[in-house]
């Protein structure tokens, strides 16, 4: 099961995503699931870093994303960044509804 975690803050922006486990759904390479998720992700991080302009942490494993903003973004920044980042966390709801033997989604309250 994929496993995918939010992280927002008090006044509700995403600040940050940790993407975990396989979904299982078919064998490896062959997963649609396992491939939507990545590239859900991996189009979300570059979008941030190339539409944006925001400063990106990442880090990229077999089985892991997580991707979260860096705080020296400016609010412009932060802004367009927001837009990005609530378009996948919207993907991600309606995968984990249509999916829920595979993919599970959470939001998890950070401190600002």
């Amino acid at each position: 099961m994929i496993h995918i975690q939010i992280f927002k803050d008090s006044t509700q922006r995403v600040s940050g995503v940790k993407i975990s486990g396989h979904a299982g759904q078919a064998t490896y390479g062959s997963d649609v699931i396992c491939s939507a998720v990545s590239v859900l992700a991996l189009s979300t991080i570059n979008g941030l870093k190339q539409v944006a302009g925001a400063k990106v942490q990442k880090k990229v494993d077999e089985g892991d994303i997580c991707f979260s903003l860096v705080e020296e973004n400016d609010e412009n920044i932060m802004a367009a960044a927001q837009i990005l980042l609530k378009s996948f966390s919207n993907a991600i709801e309606n995968m984990a509804k249509e999916n829920p033997d595979y993919v599970t989604a959470v939001y998890e309250e950070v401190e600002k």
